[in-house]
């Protein structure tokens, strides 16, 4: 009878051993010193990130675009015959082209401070 109540004792204490400790204690830091340190080395992408990194001719490519765009439809509401309407419709590619040789002089500037 002792023997059954010593080891209905020791496999208690074993169990309470056991719940105490806590097994993944050491896998859970690691893995917490893991994510901090992926937290503080890759940051998220924002839209003003991505912005920076297309060149400053694209950039000037698609403003010029955009702003072609509402002159031709000022002109177009405006004057409604046909020929204006072309006008302002190049207005596009004029605007266009116009950003994207003032954007390049902006790459150029850049392009000779680096190369100082």
């Amino acid at each position: 009878m002792t023997n059954s109540n010593e080891q209905e004792g020791l496999r208690r204490l074993r169990q309470q051993q056991l719940a105490a400790r806590d097994p993944l204690a050491k896998e859970r830091k690691v893995s917490q010193k893991v994510a901090a340190r992926r937290k503080t080395t890759y940051k998220q992408a924002t839209i003003k990130d991505m912005r920076k990194t297309v060149g400053y001719k694209w950039r000037g490519l698609i403003g010029g675009a955009i702003f072609g765009f509402f002159v031709f439809a000022i002109v177009a509401y405006l004057f409604p015959d046909a020929i204006y309407q072309f006008l302002g419709f190049m207005g596009i590619f004029i605007f266009a082209l116009l950003g994207f040789v003032v954007g390049s002089s902006f790459d150029w500037r850049d392009d000779i401070k680096r190369n100082l």
